[in-house]
């Protein structure tokens, strides 16, 4: 028996080229909505306990002491971010998550029962439609 050569690879035709294209310019697409639609928040909501303990603004340049169950936190907000900055949890992960300033970014600290969330509205979505 003869055994026929196979190639590994073929000659691409227009149509694989086109659906390439199309793949391509769908995910960059669908990338550059979700990007536009990630607003920048008005407002930092913080939960202890799941109880508000205060909203601010995002634009105030603001130092906040909290004494949690594992010690003290200090979360900053300026220049329309807002992070923990210290925290005497023992992984740190609170301060670790970095700074945010998008609608629903959330900062979560377990061991404090911390929640730090971005609060805004998102402009242009429709985010459910009942009959």
């Amino acid at each position: 028996m003869e055994r026929k050569n196979f190639k590994l690879f073929y000659v691409l035709t227009i149509y694989d080229i086109l659906l390439i294209v199309a793949i391509l310019l769908g995910g960059s697409a669908t990338y550059f909505m979700v990007k536009s639609y990630s607003r920048v928040g008005k407002n930092v909501e913080i939960y202890v306990s799941s109880r508000l303990i205060g909203v601010y603004s995002i634009d105030e340049n603001k130092s906040i002491k909290l004494n949690l169950n594992t010690g003290e936190v200090i979360i900053k907000i300026s220049n329309g971010k807002v992070w923990v900055a210290e925290t005497s949890c023992p992984h740190k992960i609170c301060q670790r998550m970095g700074k945010k300033n998008k609608v629903n970014d959330l900062i979560i600290c377990v061991p404090n029962k911390m929640i730090i969330k971005i609060s805004g509205k998102k402009k242009g979505i429709i985010e459910a439609i009942t009959q």
